[in-house]
């Protein structure tokens, strides 16, 4: 199998490193344990060594150093293993040389060969925890731009249930699913969609399934229920004789009919993953409060925002010390931007910049953003990139304003100049970003993080007006100040709230 890690090792390199340590020039391989081979050397010596290579790909070496194999005809190879993160073998490294090269060239190519391997291990486990990284930039991208679709939907929907048929239609689509169908307790028949090209066979036999105890069970349980194999115990007396994969997420409110979302694939598509299980869960409870309140269009609007809160929580389970970080810099940047007279579509813009002014910090590795102790100038320039990534995340959901983008990509400029990601300056800077920038900054002082406590509502207050006409803007300084005057109780942080001694 082709490994395009392996494939980018720097060979030519290695080569002439080789040759300076050594003083010997030598070709360098590199082979997959499937099977794959590249080379560095004349096309005359590939075979033997192309052959050699693909034996040894045919079982794990136990060896930690570098081994020599006597190839005839006066060449030897010296190959070592390399190893993934987890250890197992991903492929071997190694050199052709001179069978008749003395011994203490030898075991100099072969202190040289570990030394490379040291460094292409590394090299590939660097380049692992970046593919897996980009992979899950890429899913939260998909996870946030449903959740605009589907708030979309929300703003759409009228008493006749056609914007949850809508829905529905929207994820058999997004998700790849066969069938989708919402469940409510109160009503005879589900809400069911299907793609538009699939006709489901024995639909009637579905419904009646799904509607019995399959809604019963998973109700009763108030967890997901998911069945991806044939052999289910629990497909005899829930879904028998039904060749799907089975994903159904059960609402269960207080004072409410229950209600569950189901989707439906057929046996052989793809299994459900705990990604679809967790959106799943997300978008089927979301759902249920769009039902339960579609006669009120302010509850509409809350939709979409809880759909991203889900998300930002998911992406604050990074770091617990952040944990409620960016409800609570968007409650704050809210009451500033009100209090500044800010109106209409600034306050959106505000609203959602501020909650998912952090997103970029899903590309940021965990052992950065949990130190405890202080960052390295490239730990800091890691954590300085995210603002720039937040942007290029957002900036592919439709239904996100500029104005909302742009809020969330400049709340770590400065009005000095010296913020970044562009170093821009004064009234440069979006209002919208400047007022996320105080909502931020007090947040970040008054919360505990893992290298120090949480500071007082008075000593932040201090910093921030010592912050103003440098990093912060002046006018909006005063202008929460003054809003805290007004109104301290509801900028006080629990942590501070728990602190207070007892009456």
């Amino acid at each position: 199998m082709r490994d395009p890690i392996l494939k980018d090792l720097p060979l030519e390199r290695y080569g002439r490193l080789l040759q300076g340590a050594t003083g010997v020039s030598c070709a360098v391989a590199c082979a997959t344990t499937g099977g794959d081979v590249w080379w560095t050397g004349e096309r005359d010596d590939l075979p033997p060594v192309q052959e050699a290579l693909r034996e040894l790909a045919a079982y794990e070496s136990s060896s930690t150093t570098p081994q020599r194999l006597d190839l005839g005809s006066g060449r030897m190879l010296i190959h070592a293993p390399l190893r993934a993160q987890d250890s197992s073998q991903v492929g071997n490294l190694a050199i052709l040389l001179d069978a008749e090269l003395s011994e203490d060239r030898l075991a100099a190519s072969e202190v040289i060969l570990s030394d490379l391997v040291a460094c292409s291990e590394r090299e590939y486990r660097l380049n692992q925890e970046a593919n897996a990284l980009a992979e899950e930039l890429s899913n939260r991208y998909e996870e946030l731009n449903l959740v605009y679709k589907v708030a979309g939907h929300a703003y759409a929907f009228e008493h006749d249930d056609a914007g949850t048929k809508a829905l529905l239609q929207h994820l058999t689509e997004r998700l790849e699913v066969d069938f989708a169908a919402l469940v409510r307790g109160r009503d005879i028949a589900p809400i069911c969609a299907e793609p538009t090209s699939a006709s489901m066979p024995n639909r009637d036999l579905v419904l009646t399934a799904i509607c019995g105890d399959l809604f019963r069970f998973a109700c009763t349980a108030r967890n997901a229920v998911v069945m991806n194999t044939k052999d289910d115990p629990r497909r005899q007396y829930l879904f028998a004789n039904m060749r799907y994969r089975v994903l159904a997420c059960p609402v269960v409110e207080t004072g409410a009919a229950p209600s569950m979302l189901v989707l439906l694939r057929v046996e052989d598509g793809p299994e459900f993953t705990n990604g679809d299980r967790s959106l799943a869960a997300v978008i089927a409870h979301q759902t249920a409060i769009m039902i339960q309140n579609h006669a009120m269009l302010g509850s509409l609007q809350k939709f979409g925002v809880q759909m991203a809160g889900a998300l930002i929580e998911a992406i604050e389970a990074k770091d617990p010390y952040t944990r409620g970080h960016s409800e609570r810099v968007q409650s704050v940047s809210v009451r500033l931007a009100k209090a500044a007279g800010l109106t209409g579509d600034s306050i959106s813009d505000v609203s959602w910049g501020a909650l998912l002014h952090d997103v970029g910090k899903m590309g940021v590795p965990d052992n950065i953003i949990c130190k405890a102790g202080a960052l390295t100038a490239d730990e800091f320039t890691m954590i300085k990139m995210h603002p720039e990534r937040s942007y290029e995340i957002l900036r592919h959901i439709e239904e996100l304003s500029r104005g909302a983008l742009d809020a969330a990509r400049y709340h770590h400029e400065r009005v000095d100049g010296t913020g970044y990601p562009h170093g821009l300056r004064g009234k440069q800077i979006p209002v919208e970003s400047r007022v996320i920038s105080i909502g931020d900054t007090y947040d970040a002082l008054t919360s505990s993080r893992s290298y120090r406590a949480a500071a007082s509502h008075d000593d932040a207050l201090r910093i921030i007006r010592d912050a103003a006409g440098t990093q912060l803007d002046a006018d909006l300084v005063q202008t929460f100040e003054n809003l805290c005057v007004r109104e301290p109780s509801a900028l006080l942080t629990s942590a501070e709230s728990d602190d207070a001694p007892d009456e």
